[in-house]
């Protein structure tokens, strides 16, 4: 709030220096773009350039810092690596077989199941009914913390089997759990809630313009407009159930700047970091604030399986103590992680900007090669946590590495699964065809 009553100093300046640093970014990112319904498109101007912007603005309002610099050497050199890895090929053609296809819908749909009834219904802890649930809402996952880290890990599944998918059933089914999805995510209490239909949408324009497939194209074309409206007219009745504002403290008011707030505040652990001058030690002392390096941070969830614990369980946990003086070790809403500050607290200077141009580097030479192949059963995690979260790694290193593990392993038990059911089946080997395009 600080922030955004700081600006305000300089409101048209920004508004100006806004629209020229948004522009710049697009130019920057555009090679990188299969089309403008790529996700690296639109989640850059949803989230990545107003967050960033919001970062450099609060130099207006905080002042330079040694942070503050170290920082933004990081952002450039990330838009660097981007570069590096323009895209030229595009093929993404469905070659995951049908049967798989509803196989890995039905486990994402009995793990939202259990993950409801589990740690919502017999707890009690159904966020969307409790007061101020967008901030109780962790309070929900207490129960099985194997059962949420799942749910997290599938609940994109039906949205990216909804767009790759070429078997008109299987889109179908993949809808029905998609609205399955939905509602789980209204009972949890979401903010984000309310994009995952203009996100389901986005998808199947960027797949089906990317195949050539114009006539799914342009259905859902018309489709996005009426989901936009719907959406955006349902946004303040929404955020006024999960308790994201109220007509008691401020109305509209509070939700519009809020919104502001979100919007521009989204790296949220960037800006106390640079404020705070939280990096200004020495390369030493900075590596061992956490006491684990970047790999044993970012699996850390099963480093914890045999016994290892570091300082603190995450940036945000790092951030909030920084902050607040406060070691919060309950379920809690901590500030977003980020890849650059990951680096830093378990590396230093020297060795974190290396790790961090290694790591991303590597996850757009990855994204660069399979945007030029086949969509199968086994890529199927690299699609979901590469192409479809072109930004996952950047944003949080720890969540990203954690859940793509599990996702795979997850991934590889179904196919295996599903080869031994087709083997006692079909004993004769008449395994359904890949159909061409």
């Amino acid at each position: 709030m600080k922030l955004i009553i700081g600006l305000l100093d300089y409101s048209y300046f920004l508004i100006f220096i806004f629209i020229i640093f948004f522009i710049l970014l697009l130019v920057i990112i555009k090679r990188t773009v299969v089309n403008i319904y790529d996700p690296t498109f639109w989640f850059a101007i949803i989230f990545i350039i107003p967050g960033l912007f919001g970062f450099f603005a609060s130099i207006f309002v905080f002042g330079w810092s040694f942070s503050f610099a170290i920082i933004s050497i990081f952002i450039g050199v990330f838009f660097v690596i981007i570069n590096f890895f323009p895209i030229r090929n595009v093929d993404l053609r469905d070659h995951v077989p049908k049967d798989f296809q509803i196989f890995l819908l039905l486990f994402g749909l009995i793990v939202l199941l259990l993950h409801i009834y589990i740690n919502m219904i017999v707890p009690g802890k159904i966020p969307i009914l409790m007061t101020n649930g967008v901030d109780a809402r962790f309070e929900s996952t207490e129960n099985s913390r194997l059962l949420t880290w799942l749910m997290f890990t599938v609940s994109s599944i039906p949205t990216v089997i909804f767009s790759i998918s070429q078997y008109r059933n299987v889109r179908r089914f993949a809808l029905f759990c998609f609205v399955v999805d939905l509602f789980g995510k209204i009972l949890f209490a979401t903010k984000g809630v309310i994009l995952s239909p203009i996100i389901l949408e986005l998808t199947v324009l960027f797949i089906s313009h990317a195949r050539g497939d114009y006539s799914r194209f342009k259905k859902h074309k018309r489709n996005i407009f009426i989901v936009i409206f719907i959406m955006f007219s349902v946004l303040p009745i929404y955020l006024l159930m999960i308790g994201f504002f109220s007509f008691d403290r401020g109305g509209i008011n509070i939700l519009l700047i809020k919104l502001v707030v979100r919007f521009f505040y989204g790296f949220d652990q960037l800006i106390p970091a640079g404020y705070m001058d939280m990096i200004n030690y020495s390369d030493s002392a900075l590596s061992g604030i956490f006491n684990s390096n970047l790999i044993e941070y970012q699996f850390l969830p099963y480093f914890k399986v045999i016994g290892f614990e570091p300082n603190y369980s995450s940036v945000g946990q790092f951030v909030v103590y920084q902050v607040y003086g406060e070691l919060v070790q309950h379920a809690y809403t901590f500030p977003n992680s980020n890849l650059i500050l990951e680096s830093l607290f378990t590396s230093g200077i020297i060795l974190g900007i290396h790790f961090f141009v290694i790591e991303m580097s590597l996850f757009y030479l990855v994204r660069k090669i399979y945007l030029n192949k086949p969509i199968t059963a086994l890529n199927i995690p690299i699609f979901l946590y590469v192409i479809y979260t072109p930004y996952s790694l950047f944003m949080s290193g720890q969540s990203w590495a954690s859940q793509c593990l599990l996702f795979v392993l997850v991934n590889i038990f179904l196919y295996c699964s599903y080869r031994f059911l087709l083997a006692v089946t079909n004993p004769r080997g008449n395994y359904e065809p890949i159909r061409q395009d």
